[in-house]
């Protein structure tokens, strides 16, 4: 089967004691004696560290005909865009909450009793189907984003404020385009009125799942469209030829897609 390697190199700076010294360090131990080594072994300054991450995924190789019928999908302006707090902080709650919701979910399902056995496999892919912990993610155009899960029993949030509502470049956009837009409809609502906020519900084991790219530090540009879709744009900083790379994810809202099946 043909594989793919994705190899990602991050750099951070990490502060502790050096395993080798440095050619600074071994230049100064020549000078100042062995007793400056010693010191040197225990340097605890600042130092740049690379990360590299490579994984191989199975792929399948497309005909040119499959490829030149693909295309990304066509979604609505954004009503509103965010870009969103550290990814592992994100991860982390997100997770619990979603943990939280499923230890709720699993206690009402031990008490229903299927009496039809016709009935029994529809409502086992009901079940599996409604059951699975939803993830409300919200946001409007003054810098704010609430994480929510709410059952029959349960509902906790979290919020964030002070984030950024990135401009829009106008070299690809006109002011008489940009003042048309609904998230400059968004932006006049005030902070506090929910009118002003745009609303998606996403399964929470598949948001889980894409925060876990927060171990590389990228930068993610949430754009929701309100009950439609999420969509997330993530900047990879430190690619091969020192330019950004940019990874696009779409998150279908619940909402959405019980409106397509019902229609």
């Amino acid at each position: 089967m043909p594989l793919l390697a994705l190899t990602v190199l991050t750099t951070e700076w990490t502060e502790g004691n050096m395993a080798l010294a440095t050619d600074e360090a071994f230049e100064q131990s020549h000078t100042t004696g062995p007793s400056a080594q010693n010191e040197v072994v225990g340097d605890r300054r600042a130092r740049e560290r690379e990360t590299w991450i490579t994984q191989e995924v199975p792929i399948k190789i497309l005909h040119e005909d499959v490829v030149e019928s693909l295309h990304e999908p066509h979604c609505p302006d954004p009503d509103v865009y965010i870009i969103l707090p550290n990814l592992m902080q994100l991860k982390s709650i997100s997770d619990r909450f979603t943990k939280l919701a499923s230890s709720d979910s699993k206690g009402q399902r031990s008490g229903i009793v299927v009496t039809d056995p016709a009935a029994s496999s529809a409502g086992a892919t009901a079940l599996s189907t409604n059951s699975a912990p939803k993830l409300e993610l919200s946001a409007n155009m003054h810098g704010k984003l609430r994480l929510a899960i709410a059952t029959d029993d349960l509902r906790i949030a979290s919020v964030w404020s002070g984030l950024v509502n990135p401009p829009l470049d106008p070299a690809h956009i006109t002011q008489d385009r940009a003042s048309q837009l609904p998230s400059e409809r968004m932006r006049e609502a005030g902070d506090d009125d929910e009118a002003g906020w745009a609303k998606v519900r996403i399964d929470g084991k598949d948001w889980g799942r894409v925060l876990s790219v927060g171990r590389l530090s990228p930068k993610v540009v949430a754009c929701f469209i309100n009950e439609t879709a999420l969509v997330l744009y993530v900047y990879l900083p430190g690619s091969w030829n020192g330019e950004e790379s940019c990874l696009t994810h779409l998150f279908s809202a619940y909402e959405y897609i019980c409106k397509i099946f019902k229609e």
